[in-house]
């Protein structure tokens, strides 16, 4: 995921993630979860990761979700991100898939 800035140079993208959340707050873009795959490893995030376009950096250091997961729901609801149920397991393990209905919010004035 990359976004364009002000000054139309890109943004430096995002690490890579799939079947994550993404959401714009008024300050900031932020991506919730999602999964990595290669030949050697399959993973889920916890991570919560926000970016901002003033400074063209990706902040880290958010809290995290309590458990890591992909293929969730999220929806922002005036200044929290809510990120609910998904996968605990990576995909592509047959038989392996666990789904739960855990439900974080990210407050947006709190970081």
């Amino acid at each position: 995921m990359t976004s364009p800035t002000t000054s139309g140079a890109r943004a430096r993208p995002c690490p890579p993630h799939a079947a994550a959340s993404p959401a714009v707050s008024t300050t900031a873009r932020y991506v919730a979860g999602g999964e990595f795959q290669n030949d050697k490893i399959m993973a889920a995030f916890r991570a919560f990761e926000g970016y901002d376009p003033a400074t063209n950096a990706w902040d880290g250091s958010l809290p995290r979700m309590r458990i890591p997961r992909h293929g969730f729901a999220g929806a922002v609801i005036g200044d929290r991100l809510h990120v609910v149920g998904g996968g605990i397991q990576t995909a592509g393990i047959p038989g392996a898939v666990i789904y739960t209905d855990t439900h974080d919010v990210f407050d947006f004035t709190k970081n």
